[in-house]
């Protein structure tokens, strides 16, 4: 159930011109409607994390599938791309992905809107898997990492989930939790969100060069 069903089955609410109007509904008693709101009071931030959490799902099943489908602009840095010393001890890779649409709501100024970076890195027989999945206002909605070793099973991809830079959903592997929004951010959340903003930035500097060249 919704926080707003189980507002509006303790009272009735609408707006007019004199403002908002709220009655309590005739066959509850007084006490039962003051603690039918004392524990919504209680609720209201679990129910307003779990749809904050949705949202964050929703925007990085959305990326993913433009992604796979091939329907975002593409920015691509790379370090040396032709792979040279491949098999030597200072063989180092790294690839730059920044996937964006443009918003063409204002015709005279289009905007590009960036949804997702990510980095891969090869060093010393090891890959290193990092996105940023962004929502279209630019906050970092989802993150996650992997690494894998040379001739070894991948290790747990860690996922978490954000909203307006509060994490709301940590999981490794199968191991997840709903996180108490108080307890953030901590210093590897710290970390994470500076980067992705590092990111957002060095995005937003390669298209301002783009359109004054």
């Amino acid at each position: 159930m919704s926080y707003r069903i189980f507002f509006s089955q303790i009272i009735h609410y609408k707006f007019s011109a004199n403002g908002l109007i709220i009655k309590p509904l005739p066959h509850l008693s007084f006490g039962a409607i003051v603690g039918s709101l004392g524990l919504l009071l209680l609720v209201f931030p679990i129910f307003a994390q779990t749809d904050g959490l949705k949202t964050a799902e929703e925007t990085q099943k959305y990326i993913a599938n433009h992604i796979e489908k091939r329907e975002f602009h593409l920015n691509e840095l790379k370090f040396n791309a032709n792979r040279f010393a491949t098999h030597q001890a200072e063989y180092f890779q790294r690839f730059e992905k920044y996937f964006y649409t443009i918003d063409r709501r204002d015709a005279q100024a289009p905007k590009a809107l960036l949804m997702a970076v990510i980095i891969r890195i090869e060093k010393d027989r090891t890959q290193y898997h990092r996105e940023y999945n962004f929502d279209k206002t630019g906050d970092l909605v989802y993150y996650t990492e992997q690494q894998i070793e040379s001739n070894s099973p991948p290790q747990s991809r860690l996922k978490v989930y954000f909203s307006q830079g509060k994490v709301l959903k940590w999981s490794e592997g199968d191991n997840y939790s709903m996180v108490d929004m108080s307890d953030y951010p901590s210093s590897q959340t710290q970390a994470i969100i500076n980067n992705a903003t590092k990111y957002y930035k060095k995005f937003a500097q390669q298209i301002n060069e783009a359109a004054s060249n």
